[in-house]
């Protein structure tokens, strides 16, 4: 049976409180980044499924820009084609404060899906935080295998636009196209 659970039914600012007593009550601000290090396919329910099924990498990320309110119903992705480069950038709709740990989980998950899904080798080549560098940057270095940026107001991971033709490694075009049926079922009942 398809997972049914919809993320997004909890306030964001709820889940912004929540997030911050959890970090003062563990004294630690990697929070964000050690969970999104550790994201399994269940943890983005249907969208993992829908996503990790298509035919490359480029389709995965335009699937999870496509669905990803229903994770979250106040974020957004969006897919910015440049010159030689692709931005995946992950923003916030409406103006309630993210702290570095919420960036951190978003940006890292993300990540931890294109490293398990797509072809083996592809990853960021730049990771843009809107927050201002941490005291603990390392453990950001330690996770990104790449330049990381700070205070730039965006959150975003750049890819080589070349990556988006990366081959994903479940790619079944009628897994996708039925999760993507209920995904957009899911979709049309919370509106």
């Amino acid at each position: 049976s398809f997972p049914t659970r919809r993320s997004s039914d909890l306030p964001h600012r709820t889940a912004i409180e929540l997030l911050e007593v959890g970090i003062a009550n563990r004294q630690d601000p990697t929070i964000g980044l050690q969970a999104g290090s550790l994201a399994e396919p269940c943890d983005l329910d249907v969208l993992e499924y829908a996503a990790r099924s298509r035919p490359t990498l480029g389709d995965a990320l335009s699937c999870i820009a496509r669905y990803y309110r229903l994770m979250h119903a106040a974020a957004e992705f969006l897919l910015i084609e440049e010159r030689e480069h692709v931005v995946y950038r992950y923003r916030v709709t409406d103006g309630v404060h993210q702290p570095p740990a919420a960036n951190d989980f978003v940006l890292g998950s993300t990540l931890s899906f294109v490293r398990r899904n797509s072809a083996p080798g592809v990853d960021a080549l730049e990771v843009h935080f809107a927050h201002p560098q941490p005291a603990y940057v390392d453990v950001y270095r330690q996770y990104f295998s790449c330049p990381i940026h700070f205070g730039g107001g965006t959150n975003d991971i750049v890819f080589h636009k070349d990556t988006l033709t990366a081959p994903m490694a479940r790619s079944d075009a009628t897994v996708s196209e039925a999760y993507e049926q209920h995904a957009r079922q899911i979709g049309r009942a919370h509106v």
